[in-house]
């Protein structure tokens, strides 16, 4: 099974992209593609079409996520339906407020609007969110 993330512009501009990778790499994840780039508004746009009746957290998002270079990340886990649950696992919650010791966004997040990750939620979302990112 696999899953999609994207480690958005507060995590390369803090240097976090090998911690974070290495934690996937860590509990048996395969990077199964990866690319680098600064995102159009028209994709950030539709990644987060989800969020368009709610205009101050959508405007904010699509600035931050175009303020600079992310880093999309298509990880596989060889026999495991679980995948997207576990990735969600090592993520944690969406404020880092909540997320549990230990998740990513808890040990390097600081702030909701910044919260370093993000991870497919649903195999519907991965194969949406691949297609849109990697075509």
């Amino acid at each position: 099974m696999k899953s999609l993330i994207i480690l958005k512009p507060d995590a390369l501009k803090r240097g976090l992209a090998g911690k974070i990778l290495t934690r996937f790499e860590d509990r048996g994840f395969t990077i199964s593609r990866m690319m680098l780039l600064k995102p159009s508004v028209e994709k950030v746009r539709e990644h987060y079409a989800h969020l368009k009746d709610r205009p101050e957290i959508f405007n904010d998002t699509v600035n931050y996520m175009t303020s600079g270079k992310v880093l999309v990340v298509d990880l596989s886990l060889e026999d495991n339906e679980d995948t997207i649950e576990l990735v969600r696992q090592m993520v944690g919650a969406t404020s880092p407020l909540k997320a549990e010791m230990g998740t990513i966004r808890a040990d390097f997040s600081n702030k909701i609007s910044r919260n370093i990750i993000h991870a497919s939620d649903s195999q519907k979302s991965y194969e949406k969110e691949s297609w849109l990112w990697f075509t």
